[in-house]
């Protein structure tokens, strides 16, 4: 604390002001409640990470093996492909550059095309290279007997029917495959299907795990329509109604989350203001109250204002202990004050304090009105519109003085009843003038309290 001392002395006074602890306690209870109340989600949320990973590899794995097999119908394509572009065939543009991150129906679809476009070329290269043979021998042998040309023709007809059996057993693997393609479609969709299922069903539960007690008639009503309804819905209805059971389930838990919270806080300030009489607390304290009734909505900003009342009554408990305080120190000191000096030395103009010794002129102002410090400055009584004569400036400037050499006594007076003074500004004597003041108190409104606390010490006794 800080003051100034001399021509007029401002002090200051030690004083610490206590939180209001049950409020912050009560604040801390709710953000403890709101804490578990994310771990739980967190630890929900995690473990359906884990599952949505292992769901990832096992797709990762059928992924892999999809462009395996993929690889290998590229491979016979490009090999046949070849071979049918030697005899002149015309080879179809075929999907031969996908990769491996492809959709499985796209890596399906095309192996498909290749193991269908390879058995093709295939047919068409054996006949073509046949026929080829075959008309090439016959040129040759145009000339030979026709025992050889009917052995000749023979072996024709052997090869052809021999090329009949190739394409057959071609287009047997090729239903073959395309038979095990549309069972590994299934299969993939029946995964997924299942996938699908247990992973709504967990979303479903986890989301009725988190409905409070306190949930709502309206929010209960909607819930149990849900539940009603999802053995009846459809896919894309079922994902939609899932999505709103869960938004209701986690809104129905954050509200309740949020009025115990509100409740604690309201029960905190109630607390904290017990016994606090001030207009502002009993306002305070009856909207807490009204909220814990049921009678009126939560105002956020109450354990604030609660705060703020508890350190204004406290800051002026410590201005009232300090001005006791004084008065005691100056009455000790031989000073004689007003009735009502604890009141007016924290009001805006202070209070005055006389002594004997000063004469009937002068008079020391004391002046609590500044939070925690105190400042004192000689006054002299009398019109504020006339100038000071030289006369009276050295009047005041030795009344001055007098406060100077009387300053360590009222210290030390202060400090012995637990008033502690620091001296942060000090106005030496004549450095500014002396403040006129049209009335101290003196007259019928001046009481010597020492004189009277002496007198009623011996009529008691």
């Amino acid at each position: 604390m800080s003051g100034a001392a001399g021509g007029g002395v401002e002090v200051a006074v030690g004083a610490a002001i206590a939180a209001p602890a049950l409020v912050a306690a009560g604040v801390a209870y709710g953000v403890a409640a709101g804490v578990n109340f994310a771990v739980d989600s967190i630890a929900s949320a995690w473990e359906d990470r884990e599952r949505l990973v292992e769901l990832q590899r096992k797709q990762m794995q059928i992924q892999e093996g999809r462009f395996q097999q993929y690889n290998q119908a590229v491979a016979a394509f490009q090999e046949t492909a070849g071979l049918a572009a030697s005899v002149g065939l015309q080879v179809p543009g075929l999907p031969v550059h996908l990769t491996p991150d492809a959709p499985l129906d796209q890596l399906q679809d095309a192996m498909v095309q290749l193991q269908t476009a390879t058995a093709r070329l295939q047919r068409e290269y054996d006949a073509a290279s046949t026929y080829a043979v075959a008309q090439a021998t016959r040129a040759a042998l145009a000339h030979t007997s026709t025992d050889k040309a009917q052995r000749i023709d023979d072996e024709i007809d052997v090869a052809e029917r021999r090329i009949a059996s190739q394409e057959a057993e071609s287009d047997a693997q090729l239903r073959n495959a395309q038979l095990e393609v549309l069972q590994l479609r299934v299969r993939a969709v029946a995964d997924r299907v299942r996938a699908v299922q247990q992973k709504q069903q967990e979303r479903i539960s986890a989301a009725l795990a988190g409905i409070p007690a306190d949930v709502g008639p309206d929010v209960r009503q909607r819930i149990d329509h849900w539940l009603a309804a999802i053995p009846d819905l459809t896919e894309e209805r079922l994902e939609a109604a899932i999505i709103d059971l869960e938004t209701l389930c986690g809104r129905a838990a954050s509200d309740s989350a949020r009025r115990a919270h509100d409740e604690e806080a309201a029960a905190a300030v109630v607390t904290a203001l017990a016994g606090c009489a001030t207009p502002a607390a009993l306002e305070i304290t009856r909207r807490a109250q009204e909220y814990l009734a049921g009678s009126s909505t939560w105002d956020p900003d109450l354990p604030n204002k609660a705060r703020a009342e508890l350190q204004r009554i406290t800051k002026d408990l410590e201005s009232l202990a300090a001005a006791e305080i004084l008065a005691e120190s100056f009455l000790e000191l031989g000073y004689e004050i007003g009735p009502d000096f604890e009141t007016a030395v924290v009001g805006s103009d202070g209070a005055f304090v006389h002594h004997a010794d000063w004469g009937d002129t002068h008079a020391l102002q004391v002046d609590l009105s500044e939070g925690e410090r105190i400042v004192l400055q000689v006054v002299r009584e009398g019109d504020p519109s006339t100038a000071a004569s030289s006369r009276e400036r050295a009047d005041d400037e030795a009344a001055e003085q007098r406060l100077c050499d009387e300053l360590e006594e009222i210290l030390s007076a202060a400090g012995d009843r637990g008033l502690r003074i620091d001296i942060d500004v000090r106005i030496d004597p004549g450095d500014e003038p002396v403040t006129r003041v049209r009335d101290t108190g003196r007259g019928t409104r001046r009481v010597r309290r020492a004189a009277q606390d002496r007198e009623q010490s011996i009529e008691e006794g």
